[in-house]
């Protein structure tokens, strides 16, 4: 599920790097580990995160607001597209990512539903 989080300054990107601490840079360990996942046909879904999280949640409260109904509803991993403020939430079935995408609808958050294509289908 993405709830793609409009900001039309343009210039957010730029403004949140320079706002992120240096406790938001990592050693890349988070990155080798999800990479070492994916070669074996897996997600580590305690790995996904975003190191922009913070700022952004503070920053876009619709974007705060999303991520806490895709947690609750039980995504098995939800945090912000790249520097955000856009927000996803990865689910194990169509129907639960579908029931998520509802509930953002109903609390006014536009939500879209895509999935993952295997190499097989790519």
């Amino acid at each position: 599920v993405l709830a793609p989080i409009a900001e039309p300054s343009g210039h957010k990107t730029a403004e949140l790097y320079a706002a992120l601490p240096t406790s938001g840079f990592s050693d890349g360990s988070a990155t080798a580990k999800q990479a070492q996942a994916i070669r074996v046909g897996k997600l580590d879904y305690g790995a996904i995160q975003s190191a922009f999280e913070p700022l952004v949640t503070e920053r876009w409260p619709p974007a705060r607001a999303a991520l806490e109904l895709l947690r609750a509803s039980e995504a098995l991993a939800a945090t912000v597209t790249g520097a955000g403020p856009s927000v996803f939430g990865l689910y194990r079935s169509l129907p639960g990512a579908v029931a998520a995408k509802e509930e953002l609808a109903g609390k006014g958050i536009e939500a879209r539903l895509h999935r993952f294509i295997s190499e097989a289908h790519a």
